[in-house]
């Protein structure tokens, strides 16, 4: 992230709001270090294309599983009560 980016964010996040840049100040400050910007992300590139290129194993990647709603809903609707839903146990199909 270029540094300019991060000084401005962290003016525009002050505590206290009157220290906190305009928008006319704050398009002004990124007109001022737009040619420091683009020479820190073209720099960041070329650092980029020098790294090696990560390779995961499909398999360590986490996935979302899907449940069978329909037989969670014939399981509470026997019950005939209600209950809260952070209390009902979803089985693993």
């Amino acid at each position: 992230i270029p540094d300019c980016y991060i000084e401005l964010a962290n003016q525009c996040m002050d505590s206290d709001p009157k220290k906190r840049p305009t928008s006319v100040e704050i398009i002004d400050k990124l007109n001022k270090c737009q040619n420091k910007i683009k020479s820190q992300f073209l720099e960041s590139n070329e650092i980029n294309k020098k790294l090696a290129a990560i390779k995961e194993n499909i398999n360590n990647i986490y996935t979302s599983k899907a449940y069978n709603i329909t037989e969670i809903n014939k399981s509470l609707s026997k019950l005939k009560i209600s209950i809260p839903v952070s209390t009902v146990d979803v089985p693993n199909f």
